[in-house]
Order: C-alpha cells, then structure tokens, then sequence
C-alpha cells in the first residue's frame, strides 16, 4: 500500500508541477525564437474540475507589436463523456491584444517570426492516405464563447487592418441537440467603424432556420482596395437583418435594412469622380430550388446622392438619383424569364459641361411612375409592356450658336413590344405626350422657335416586318399652342393649333389620313417693326388624304385676315371659306363653292406706277432678292432645256373647277395713285361679285353678277355670263352706272387732256353679247353738269387738235339746256377688231348751236334768296369760276370738318330753295385754308419723330397735302350728307378738290348754282 500511495502522491505532485512545468517550458522556447520580453503570470490546470486559466501573458521584441492576453478561461464538462459527449463548457478571452505583420518574405504574429518557424521545420514524409474512419459514437459540443476587450490588428502588405472586439458571445452548439437555437453575438470595430453582429441560427438540422442582424457604421473601404486600387475612398454602413429558412436544398432568403455607401472618391491624373452618398434600403426575399435561385422580389428604394465627374475639360454633375418600388424578377434554370416593375425613379439636377467645345446640358428633374413588365428566353426579351408616367423638367442643352429650353416634358399611358430575337414585331402605344414652354435659339440669337405647350393624345399600333415598320394604325388629339419661330427680322407665331387625325398605312408607302378637324388661332408674320401678316382663325374640316392620290377636304374657313402695307394695310379679310374641295393626282382641282366676305383692301401705286405695298411687303419678308434669284434660275434653265425633250411630254397643266366665286357683304377697295399729279384718290365698296361654273378643261358659260358702291354716292351694276375659257368668249351681259363724281377723275383727265374736271355726274347703262365671237352691244351714255378747268396748256393743245376744237367748245355743244349730255354708243364686230359707234355723238354735235346765257331770268328766279347769291355778269365769267351763281360759302372751323349750328341752319335754307326749283343743280366744292395746314401739321411731326427711321421732309408736306385734300373732301361730303335728307342726289354735284397755297383762302365749302 505504500509504494500505492507514493505513486499517487507522486503523480498529484506532477499534475500540481505540470502547469509550472508548460509555463516555463513556453517562456524558454518564446525567448529562443528571438522574443526579447516574456511573461506568463499563471497558467492553472484543475484536473477535477476540468477548468485551464491563462493569466498575464505578455511577448515583446523592439520594433513588433507586443502579443498580450490577460485572461483565458476553459472548462470541460466530465460528466458528459459518460454519454459519450465531449462538451466545453465555457471559454472566456479577455484582454486579447496582437496583430500580424508582413515585412518582405517575413510574417510575424506579434514579436514572433512565423516565416522562420516554417522554414525550420523538418520536410515531412508523405503519409499513407489514412483507411475511412468509422463513424463514432462521440459527439461534441460548445455551451458558450465569451471574448472580451480583444484589439487585433494586421499590416500587410499595402494593407492595415484593426479588428477590435468589446464583446463576443457564441452560445450553445450541440451536435447531440441540432434543434438547439445557437446564438452568436459581436460588438465592436473594424478599421475604427462601429460594428455590431447579432445572429440566431439553427444551422445543424435539415430544415435550418437563421436571423441575423448586421450593423456597422463608417466601414473605410479604402482600407481593403489600397492594395490594388489606392485611388479609391469610401465608407460603408450597414443596417441589415437576414433570414433564411432552408429545407434542404430547396428554401428562402430575406435580407432586409439599409446598405449605405458614403463620402466615395477617386481620382487621378486624368479622371476625378466624388460621389456624397449611394443608399439600398429595403427588403428581398429570394426563393431557391435545389440551392438555385426561381425568384426574387423586392419592395425597396435605391438612392444615390452628389455624383460628381470631372475629365480634362468635361464635367458631370448629379443631385440626386432614386429608385422606389416592387421588383419581381421570376428565373428558369438560374436566367432571367420574368422581371416586372412597379415603382418610381426620381431624378435631380443632372449638368454636364464641355468646357473646349462650350458645350452644356442640364435637367432639372426626371420623374417616371408605373409598372414595367419584362418577359424573356434565353437572356432575350420577347415582350416589354409598361403603363407608367414619364416627366423631364428644366432641360437645358447649350453648344456653339445653338441652345434648348424646356420647362417640361411629360408622358403618361401604356405602351406593348413584342419582341422576337431582339427584332420588334408589333408597338402599341396609348396615351397622352405633354410639353410645356420650349425654346431653341440659334445662330446666336438670329433665328429662334419657341413653344408654349403641347397636348398630344394617341392610339396606335405599328406593325413591323424584319425589324422595320411596315404597317401603320393612329389616332391623334394634337393641341399647340404659343408657335413662334423667328429668323433675323421675320417672326412668325401662332397663338393656338388644335387637330384630330387618324394616320393609317399598309407599306409605309402611302398614308390615309382622315382630319375631321384643325383649327389654328391667332397667326401672324410680324416683321422688324411691324406686323405684315395676321390670321385670327383658320378651320379645316373633314380632310381625307390618301397620299397624293386623293386629297377631299369638306371645308376650308379663314376669319379675320390681315395684311400689312407700307403704312396701312395691305388688305383686311373678315372672312374666306371654301367648301367641298376635291384634288386628285396633283392634277385635277374641284372646288365646289369659294366665299369671300367683308374685306378692306388698298391699292396703293407709287411715282414708278408700281404697287409700293407689294414690293414693301416682298422686302419686308426677304422675297424681293429671292424673287429676283428665281427669275434667274428659271431665264437659266430656260436657256439651258434639252431641246430634245419633244414639247408633248411636258406636264399638263393642272385642271381647275369652281362652282361658285362668291363675294358679299361690304368689300372696300381704297386706290391711291401717285403715279398721277395730283394723287388719285377713289373708294370702292364692292357689295356682291359671283362667278359661277368655272373650268379651265372646258368651254362653258359662267354667269356672274356684280354690285358695288364707288366713293360714297355712285353705283355699279353688272350680270350676264360669259365663257372664260376658248378663243370666242361668248356671253351676255347688262351693266349700269349710276352717279359717278367725275371730278374724281381729274388727275388722269390732266394727265390725258389737260383738264381739271370741275364737276360732272356720270350715268352708264350698257348691254350686249357675244355671239361666235362677235360682239353687239350698246352703252347709253348720261353726263350731266360737266365742267372742266384748264391745267396744262400743252397737254390742252394736244388734245384739241385731235379733237379739232377746245374741249370746253365740245362739252358745250353736247350739252342739252339742262347741261346734261346723253349719248349712245354702240359697239360691235369681232373681239379683236371691234367697231365704236360715235355717230350719234356727231349727230348731236351737228344740231347743237353755241350756249346762250340767261343771266336775267337766273336772278329773278332765285328771288327771295338774293342776298345768299352773286350773279356772274357773262357766259366767260361763269366759265372761269365754275358756275353761273355763286352762294355764300359753308364756314369751318380750322382743322374741322363738322359742320356747327350756324352752318346747318344756312343749309336747310339751301335744301329748301333747292325744293322750290326743280331745275336748279349744286355744285358742291370742299376747299382747305393756311390754317389747316398750321392745325394739322403739329401731329405729322409729332408722329413722325416716334419713328424709328422718320420721313423725310418732302413725304411729310405730301402727308400733309393728303391729309389736307381729305379735309376739303369731308367737308364736302358732309354738307352733301346733310343737304341729301331733303334733296335727290342727282342734283347735287362735289368737286375736285385742289390743294392750293393761296394765303386768302378760307376753310369752307363753295357753293354755286
């Protein structure tokens, strides 16, 4: 027994030393391997309890880093091997500090050169592949790892790492126990960041479950690409759960949170890239297949924030860039087979700049909100539809002398492709395109458009055939409005074009397109100063054209049409409709009905006897040079035809019908002439014109009727018809003049004759045919109180010796006692060589004696209104002033032309002497004073220096001359009016109005009997 109980005391005195025995023997080997200070403050083993203690270990060389533990902990549990389980109950780390380092070919764990551990090691034989193990009945198992205060770091090479841990905890693995929930948990640093991982798994069994939460803040990526890519900064947070539920192979996978990339940077020589922040934040859920992935969804919103790159001269900026939204992405044997889509992207301030090229874009913001579908096979997609809203605003493009503006521009509907080997087959698009003030200037700023808005709506479908369109079936709603466009002084704008259209085509060839209606308002073309042409509304409606096959229109209407003169309009059209218009092959033009109604038109000629509005207006609009050019181009081509083009083969002109021209309402005609001295004057109102059955393929009648007012007081009449077309015209006709002031016509009588006409009415009535191209007509002529005034006695002495007598001798002798002429001439034989009958002229001539006064009788007659009158004392004097009896005159005031309560009271005087004498006739002469010209001359200048380019002072007096001679005609015109409530206007006569410079004259109106 007692050698038993020495071999027991001496293994107890072992198992007490061998903790002393493995400290000091771990001591000596660290310092051999070159560790310059070591120490272990204890190392306990307790054989009972199954517990090893580590307590105050410390390794230092000079230059490394230091290798510390403070504490370590494990326990076994005996008592479970009786069950054949090897369990550690607990380790615990604490006060772990160390790293790993790489210098050269040399790797050291603290102080300790692990290279040098390597290279001293003997090379080991080749084992024998060891026989299969056999299963065991053991089992293992771990309750619970504790490791506190552990601070870790690694410097390899271009790398630094420091893994610094405040707590981990893993807890409870029992292969024995596989549905015994294990626990990990870690809080701490990695590189300075902020990390916390808590797990919850049951990873041992077959259906396996997990939760996991990550979180870590500030991570510097930089820290792992510095060894191949030191360019690159950046920060990484994360704030994620997973779980995973996994039934063999076959299961799901749902991350969800917040992964977070910030303050990212790299840049070199060439290239600089910033970005502020790039943010995934949401859920996933993957489903797996035999550990392959059938689908995955997502509800998450992506966001990236200041995006900033530079490259040599060129610039990109973005604010803000997101996604928000539900993705569902379905696979087939781990490829894409379905991806569909609901969700929004927004987009921020987006500016890209080419310093070199001065080129520039930006948008402002970019929204997009619907649902995407996308179906595939084999990685190519077979159909996308989408029925989402898409919005850009704030575009802006900038280059050389050109820029874009674009507030915004939006779509919303649904659009369908079908899709076959990547080529399209069929694109259905419904919906509606929107885009609000667009702007493009080129040529710094010498030609521009702009937009106000756009409001289009389709349906169609497009068909496609090897990749290429080639059947077409749309509808459109187009609404434009604010259209300009502008070219150095040229603008042209509209206020307002609406339109429906269906487009159709079978072979993109030729098109039907059917326009129940387009309305555009509010046109004009305004040039540098002024506005040359304007249209308030222009209406189409019913227009079916297939291609240029067959164009049908149902009706055409123009409302209030304007074009600009040099001062005053060009012409003024209330309204112009056309009706039923049929235009087929480019070749064959039918329109039913042409209206015109109430217009406002002046015809002005200048000094050349050229129309001055025309030609202002061909500047005004840069068509005088091209005019030019293309009269040009043609006495060119025309020089330089092949001649051996035979004349046959040239194109037949175009065929022309028209039912009916029709003119009403009150259509003014204002003729200035000053190709004449004085200017001409003369206002026509053209009440009715109609022109019916026109066609230029056809020899036919057209019959037409005519009424119109000419100046103020006169009318003309016409109807009849006649064949337009062919070389014998044959037609009818009727045509009557009634109450022409033939003083109106002075300037050309002087220009002719050398007279001024004084006075006199003309009276026309005329009808005749042609028949076979012969003409038979007879005009009756009436002219009363004719009366002329010398004013050029060349031109006088010229015309009486084709006349062979004065033309005051001649007007005498035709003139009956009342001083009327009537006459009738007939016409007659071919169209080109026609016969005037002046026969019945000579005849009068033959009968008539010289005048003889009656001077005695006109005064007592006149009784008892002898003191409004002055009797010339003989037939010369009465010549030389214009009339027999001179009345008082109607006074005005300077510049006026209304006539005040003194004037009136004298005229009814006159109406009723007038009354009394059936016989008597008026004459009736508007006549200006000095100080007209001092009333009205002022606001000429005036107006004239509120021009840009004023006039010259020769255009002012004839301005003034004008404005003078219309003053003398209203005054007239108004005494007429006045005097017309009483009396017939056959007897009552106006003058031509002179405009003097005799400082005696008075502003009234003459009077004379």
């Amino acid at each position: 027994m007692r050698w038993l109980a020495g071999i027991l005391i001496t293994l107890l005195m072992v198992l007490h030393t061998l903790p002393y025995l493995v400290r000091d023997q771990i001591v000596i080997w660290l310092r051999d391997q070159g560790v310059e200070q070591v120490r272990l403050d204890a190392l306990r083993l307790n054989w009972f309890s199954g517990r090893l203690q580590l307590k105050g270990f410390y390794a230092a060389t000079e230059g490394r880093e230091p290798l510390q533990l403070d504490y370590f902990n494990l326990k076994l549990n005996y008592g479970a091997m009786a069950d054949k389980r090897l369990l550690v109950e607990q380790i615990l780390i604490a006060g772990l500090k160390g790293g790993i380092s790489q210098q050269d070919d040399q790797l050291w764990l603290g102080p300790l050169d692990l290279t040098k551990l390597g290279g001293e090691a003997e090379e080991a034989a080749p084992e024998a592949e060891p026989p299969p193990a056999e299963a065991s009945d053991w089992s293992a198992g771990i309750g619970n790892i504790s490791i506190s205060d552990l601070d870790w770091k690694a410097q390899l090479d271009k790398q630094k790492h420091r893994l610094q841990l405040d707590q981990l905890a893993l807890n409870h693995i029992y292969l024995w126990d596989q549905q015994r929930q294990t626990e990990l948990l870690l809080q701490g640093r990695v590189n300075q960041a902020p990390f916390a991982i808590d797990t919850k798994a049951v990873p041992l069994p077959e259906h396996k479950t997990s939760a996991v939460k990550l979180k870590l803040d500030g991570f510097p990526l930089h820290s792992v690409t510095a060894a191949f890519e030191p360019r690159f900064e950046g920060l990484l947070d994360l704030d994620l759960s997973l779980a995973a539920d996994l039934q063999g192979q076959d299961g799901t996978l749902k991350p969800e949170g917040l992964i977070r990339l910030r303050k990212i940077r790299w840049e070199d020589e060439a290239i600089s890239l910033k970005q502020k922040q790039l943010s995934w934040q949401g859920n996933l859920e993957l489903t797996l297949a035999e550990l392959k992935p059938t689908r995955l969804v997502s509800d998450s919103a992506l966001s990236l924030k200041g995006i900033g790159l530079k490259q040599a001269e060129q610039a990109v900026q973005l604010d803000t860039l997101g996604w928000k939204g539900t993705l569902d992405l379905a696979l087939k044997d781990s490829l894409p087979s379905q991806l569909k889509a609901k969700g929004r992207i927004d987009l921020d301030k987006l500016k890209a700049e080419a310093a070199p090229a001065a080129q520039a874009a930006s948008l402002n913001s970019l929204r997009w909100k619907g649902d995407l579908s996308l179906q595939m096979a084999d990685l190519k997609p077979t159909r996308v539809r989408t029925d989402s809203g898409l919005e850009l605003a704030g575009i802006g493009l900038q280059q050389p002398e050109q820029s874009l503006q674009l507030a915004r521009i939006g779509w919303q509907g649904k659009l369908d492709l079908g899709l076959k080997d990547n080529v399209p087959q069929k694109l259905k698009a419904n919906g509606n395109l929107g885009l609000d003030k667009l702007q493009v200037a080129m040529a710094e700023g010498q030609r521009s458009a702009a937009l106000e808005t756009l409001r289009w709506e389709l349906g169609s479908e497009l068909g496609f055939t090897e990749g290429h369109p080639s059947t077409l079936d749309s509808s459109h709603q187009l609404q434009l409005q604010g259209i300009q466009a502008a070219e150095a002084r040229r603008k042209a704008q509209i206020g307002a074009l609406a339109l429906n259209a269906d487009v159709a085509s079978g072979d993109m060839q030729a098109f039907r397109v059917k326009l129940p209606q387009l309305q555009l308002d509010n046109a004009a073309v305004d040039g540098a100063e002024d506005q040359l042409i304007s249209l308030q509304q222009l209406v189409l409606e019913q227009l079916d054209m297939q291609h240029t096959a067959q164009i049908d229109l149902q009706q055409l209407r123009l409302e209030g049409l304007k074009v600009a003169g040099d001062r005053q309009h060009l012409t003024d059209v209330k309204s112009l409709q056309v009706n039923q218009l049929q235009l087929a092959d480019m070749q064959h033009l039918q329109i039913r009905q042409l209206l015109l109604r109430d217009s406002d038109s002046w015809v002005k000629l200048d000094k050349q006897a050229q129309l001055s509005d025309v030609e202002w207006l061909k500047q005004q609009l840069g068509l005088a040079e091209s005019s030019a050019t293309a009269a040009s181009d043609k006495a060119g081509d025309s020089s330089g035809r092949d001649k051996a083009t035979p004349a046959t083969q040239e194109a037949q002109p175009m065929r022309v019908q028209l039912g009916q021209l029709l003119v009403s309402g009150s259509n003014k005609i204002h003729i200035r002439d000053r190709s004449v001295k004085p200017s001409y004057k003369s206002d026509i109102d053209l009440q009715r014109f109609s022109l019916s059955d026109i066609d230029t393929g056809a020899v036919q009648a057209s019959p037409f009727e005519l009424k119109a007012r000419l100046e103020a007081f006169a009318s003309l009449t016409a109807e009849g018809e006649i064949e337009l077309m062919g070389e014998q015209h044959n037609g009818h006709w009727k045509a009557n003049i009634e109450g022409l002031e033939l003083p109106q016509l002075s300037p050309y009588a002087l220009k002719h004759t050398g007279y001024y006409v004084r006075s006199g009415q003309l009276n026309l009535e005329a009808s005749g045919k042609i028949s076979k191209g012969v003409v038979n007509a007879g005009n009756k002529i009436r002219i009363n109180r004719l009366d002329v005034e010398p004013g050029n006695k060349d031109k006088m002495a010229e015309f009486s010796k084709r006349l062979t007598m004065p033309l005051e001798t001649a007007i005498s002798v035709l003139q009956d006692k009342r001083d009327n002429i009537s006459l009738d001439v007939p016409v007659k034989g071919p169209v080109n060589d026609l016969d005037f009958g002046y026969q019945s002229v000579i005849n009068l001539l033959a009968k008539k004696g010289v005048k003889q006064a009656a001077m005695s009788y006109l005064s007592k007659a006149l009784q008892p209104y002898g003191l409004l009158i002055s009797l010339a004392s003989t037939a010369m004097d009465a010549r030389s002033n214009g009339t027999f009896i001179t009345l008082q005159p109607v006074s005005f005031a300077a510049g006026s032309s209304k006539l005040d309560r003194t004037a009136e009271d004298y005229l009814v005087k006159i109406a009723g002497m007038l009354k009394e004498r059936d016989a008597m006739r008026l004459n009736i002469c508007g006549a200006v004073a000095p100080s007209d010209a001092r009333q009205l001359k002022p606001a000429l200048l005036a107006e004239n220096k509120k021009r840009k380019k004023p006039l010259p002072a020769d255009q002012i007096q004839e301005q003034l001359e004008q404005q003078l001679r219309t003053l003398a005609e209203k005054r007239g015109e108004q005494v007429k009016q006045r005097l017309l409530e009483e009396v017939k206007a056959d007897r009552l006569y106006t003058c031509f109005v002179q405009v003097g410079d005799d400082p005696e004259a008075k502003p009234e109106v003459k009077l004379g009997l």
